[in-house]
């Protein structure tokens, strides 16, 4: 007696199987996608943050050489003196401009103060998204805060006080302005 020969039936997946294994994956590249961006967002703010501070502090070095903060002074001449993080300088302008990460202006200016006009100076950063507005004012008028940070807040409203509440805050960086995007300063006195 000849056997017919045992073929293996072959089987791949079905169009359900194969559904759901793209369903799963979809959800993890999904979950993945979210991680990455609020890292991303968090790591601007946190960048933003530090490059306020880094303004504030070689202003008030330029202060001490000087023993003046020029309000003329402009955006080429803050650059070449060393006063703002070069990775907000773009220098492919004429003239200089400083742009923060959000594609918004940077502006220094002498601010009046308790003790006499140029005793202080305000760093504005322009077109700032509403969370990271709220972040951001958090985070510098928190606790640990510049000890020569007075003034803080955005769109024109300052902040009641510092540390000051999320809710506070949050109202602050709700109240948008026409264009949608908030504008966050934040005054420093020259002498800590």
């Amino acid at each position: 007696m000849i056997s017919k020969p045992f073929y293996r039936r072959m089987r791949g997946f079905t169009l359900t199987e194969a559904a759901i294994v793209l369903g799963v994956v979809g959800v993890l590249l999904a979950a993945i996608w979210v991680a990455a961006a609020a890292l991303y967002s968090s790591s601007r703010i946190s960048t933003s943050g530090k490059q306020i501070l880094q303004i504030a502090q070689a202003t008030r070095v330029m202060h001490a050489l000087t023993q003046s903060v020029d309000p003329a002074l402009t955006a080429a001449d803050l650059a070449k003196a060393g006063a703002i993080p070069r990775d907000l300088v773009q220098t492919s302008t004429d003239p200089i401009q400083i742009i923060n990460i959000w594609d918004g202006a940077v502006e220094v200016v002498a601010a009046n103060h308790q003790s006499g006009p140029n005793r202080a100076f305000t760093v504005t950063f322009k077109k700032v998204p509403r969370e990271a507005c709220s972040q951001l004012l958090m985070w510098q008028t928190g606790r640990d805060r510049d000890p020569g940070l007075f003034e803080a807040g955005a769109n024109g409203v300052l902040l009641a006080e510092m540390p000051t509440s999320l809710t506070e805050v949050n109202s602050i960086c709700n109240k948008l302005p026409t264009e949608g995007y908030n504008e966050v300063f934040f005054t420093f006195s020259l002498k800590v």
